[in-house]
């Protein structure tokens, strides 16, 4: 997926480690964030207004889970962005 400025975000599954996570590009370099430990695939990608949703699989719950993070905007102050935070499907934050 791709935000307003062309800038790429990847979620992904880390099966060595367990991780669900999401990369993208810092700069030069590219950042990646841990969304949530003992989740499964991701799902989908979607960014409205500012706010980066995962949709993925909770492989130990057998169920579906959201989690959101807001995307600074490229122009602003270069503080770390805000950390995913996850959502079971009814929408409680964990």
């Amino acid at each position: 997926m791709v935000d307003e400025q062309g800038e790429p975000y990847i979620g992904y599954y880390d099966s060595g480690q367990g991780l669900l996570k999401i990369a993208y590009r810092q700069g030069t370099k590219w950042a990646i964030e841990i969304v949530d430990s003992g989740a499964g695939f991701t799902s989908s990608l979607q960014l409205h207004d500012g706010v980066l949703w995962i949709s993925y699989a909770d492989e130990a719950g057998m169920g579906l889970k959201v989690a959101r993070r807001e995307i600074a905007p490229r122009n602003a102050s270069s503080s770390p962005k805000e950390a995913a935070r996850s959502e079971n499907s009814a929408g409680v934050k964990r």
